[in-house]
Parts: structure tokens; sequence; C-alpha cells
């Protein structure tokens, strides 16, 4: 798998838990398919959740270029495509951001930052819900519902075929670390076809 091109990039997530080392940030970091992530670190849900810290962050980093700072690098900051991720997305400045993918990336009008939603792929458009509080996928969507049940991460909602994520990703994400299974990952292609559009490349991940 050749990564060389990612180094320019920094990935900034959001996620909720307690530790800096678990969650969506781990997903990626123990594929070594992106070489620098930061996360919003977010105590929890209560605290406003962290796609409003993402949005923050992101704000914070655009100060940050005007500074010198990330000069040579670019900026991606991942929403889940759920309610609140959906929300900040697309409540991004229009005098900011502008649209570079319709419905799944927006690019900063003067510097290269981007905010990606992430993509729900093909065989799963049952997520993708006009009202916003129907939206529920997460990162976490990519693994096969076959091993996201096995490992109690999921809860049936009322709308026929729509899970919520709502198992402990702190176990979950320890999991992941030793896997062996490349497959499992492979829907995660969706995300990182959009970052390589991003980059203009065209990797083959499996």
């Amino acid at each position: 798998m050749n990564i060389t091109s990612f180094s320019i990039f920094i990935i900034v997530l959001e996620f909720f838990d307690l530790h800096p080392n678990i969650s969506d940030k781990i997903i990626i970091d123990e594929n070594n398919w992106i070489l620098y992530i930061f996360s919003c670190e977010i105590k929890n849900k209560k605290d406003g959740g962290g796609t409003h810290e993402l949005t923050k962050l992101l704000d914070k980093i655009s100060e940050d270029i005007d500074s010198g700072k990330y000069k040579d690098k670019i900026i991606i900051g991942i929403y889940d495509n759920d309610s609140s991720g959906y929300q900040e997305f697309n409540g991004l400045k229009e005098s900011e951001y502008q649209i570079f993918k319709q419905g799944v990336v927006k690019k900063h009008k003067t510097k290269n930052i981007y905010a990606i939603i992430i993509p729900i792929p093909t065989g799963m458009e049952i997520y993708n819900q006009r009202k916003q509080e129907f939206k529920f996928f997460e990162i976490e969507h990519y693994f096969p519902v076959s091993f996201l049940e096995e490992n109690n991460m999921l809860t049936e909602l009322d709308i026929n075929g729509i899970f919520e994520i709502t198992g402990n990703k702190a176990d979950f994400a320890d999991k992941i670390k030793v896997l062996n299974e490349p497959e499992i990952f492979k829907i995660f292609e969706n995300l990182f076809f959009v970052i390589d559009e991003i980059n203009n490349e065209s990797i083959n991940y499996f």
C-alpha cells in the first residue's frame, strides 16, 4: 500500500471518548493509512459533542495558518454523517467555505482546509435519511454489520435496516488494534477515495 502521498495531510477527527488513544483515531492509525492525525479530545457528548469541537478546531487551525503554521499541510476535518455531523458540516460559514464535492466535501476559500462528511457507501443508502434527526451514519458503520454485532456495537432502530452505534468504543478500538483481517476494513475505501480526490491521487487499497 502506497501512503507516501498522505504525508502532507493533517487529519482531524471527532470522537467523544475520555482517552486520546481510542475510538476513530485508532481505526485509522492502526492501519497506517494516514500519517498525521489529531483528535478533538472531547470529554463526552454532553459537553457539546465532537462535531462542534471539530468545527472550532478547524477555525483555530485557520487562525494558525494566518500566523504561518501548517504552511505545507493540507488540513482535513472528518465529520460523521449523523445528526450532529450533518448539522455542523452544513453549518460551515458560506463566507469561508465553498463546495468541493457536492454533499461530501467543502474547501476553505483561501486555505488548504477541507471538511469531509463521511460518504455513505452503495448498498447502505437507507442511512441517507432526509430528516437530520434520523441520520445515524458513523465511521464505525464502515465495518461489516456482522462484525459490529459480534462486538455488541449496534442497536437496531425503529427505521427498518438502520442501526445506531451504541457499544463501547474503547473496547472496540482495542480489538481493532490487533486485527489482521484487511477485508474487514474494505468499506473504508469510500472515505479514502474522497481523500484521494483532494490529493489528485488514485490508490488501490486492496
